[in-house]
Order: structure tokens, then C-alpha cells, then sequence
């Protein structure tokens, strides 16, 4: 990509009910392949209902969340 705008590949976050990659049942998965991407000087609007994943994914993108897959880029750089 070039360096203008950003870019989500696929980018999902599941939170485990245990540790070390142990799946149960009661994982939930807050997002789940998204794809998104938008070009400089666009705008972008994140709506949904509650508990659509709108914060999962600002905080995923912000660094404060690590992704559980996926990348995202920012002007060239992997966040």
C-alpha cells in the first residue's frame, strides 16, 4: 500500500476465558475479519448497536489491545 490513508487485513480480537491458547466455549470473539480501508482525506464513521465491537476495535488500532490476528497499517507502518 502506499503511504496514504490506512488499511485493516483481517484484523480480529477473541477474548479467552483461559490462558496460554486454551479454547473453551465461553471465548468470545469481539471481531472477527474485518477489512477495511480508507484512503487520505476521507472520513469514517464507526456506527453500530452495543456491543457491536466499535471500542474492541479503536482499541485494538490504538495499541491498547493486542489483535488475536490480522494486521493493520498506518502510512506504511504496522500498528
Amino acid at each position: 500500500m502506499n503511504s496514504e490513508g490506512f488499511r485493516i487485513v483481517k484484523l480480529g480480537k477473541i477474548y479467552s476465558k483461559y490462558p496460554f491458547g486454551i479454547k473453551s466455549i465461553k471465548d468470545y470473539e469481539a471481531l472477527r475479519n474485518i477489512y477495511l480501508e480508507v484512503k487520505e482525506n476521507e472520513l469514517l464513521a464507526i456506527l453500530g448497536h452495543n456491543g457491536a465491537g466499535k471500542s474492541t476495535l479503536i482499541n485494538v488500532l490504538t495499541g491498547q489491545l493486542e489483535a488475536s490476528s490480522g494486521t493493520a497499517e498506518f502510512l506504511d507502518y504496522n500498528i
